[in-house]
């Protein structure tokens, strides 16, 4: 079962080592290394920092697609390992969950109702 956290919980002693490089205007390239603070951040800022490169991961994917594609995934729910991969049509995810043995109208309640059918598959539980 899945705990809620609170996203204003303050974090408190976690630093990350980073290095990376970073050309100049002059065309110089200087390598860095720090340890990035994070004392006093809360986990909602932490989860907003982290959406910034996701996003822009997905807009990568989202450039090669049509607007009603783009717009086909509007108020849907994307895990964070997801959001850089490529974008599947209904009929790609029906066809995925067919092959682990669904029949059809299941795999499309999948696709289309995941509530409904994470309702359904539970009731069938004894």
């Amino acid at each position: 079962m899945t705990q809620a956290i609170d996203l204003s919980t303050v974090i408190s002693g976690v630093s990350i080592k980073r290095t990376w490089s970073t050309k100049n205007e002059n065309g110089e390239t200087a390598k860095m290394q720090a340890n990035i603070d994070f004392e006093g951040i809360t986990l909602g800022q932490l989860c907003e920092l982290a959406c910034q490169p996701l996003v822009i991961r997905r807009q990568a994917i989202e450039r090669k697609l049509s607007v009603s594609e783009i717009e086909a995934s509007k108020g849907s729910v994307i895990h964070y390992s997801q959001m850089g991969l490529k974008v599947k049509s209904r009929e790609e995810k029906v066809q995925e969950i067919m092959s682990a043995g669904l029949p059809r109208k299941l795999a499309e309640k999948a696709v289309d109702d995941p509530k409904g059918f994470k309702l359904l598959m539970d009731s069938m539980e004894d």
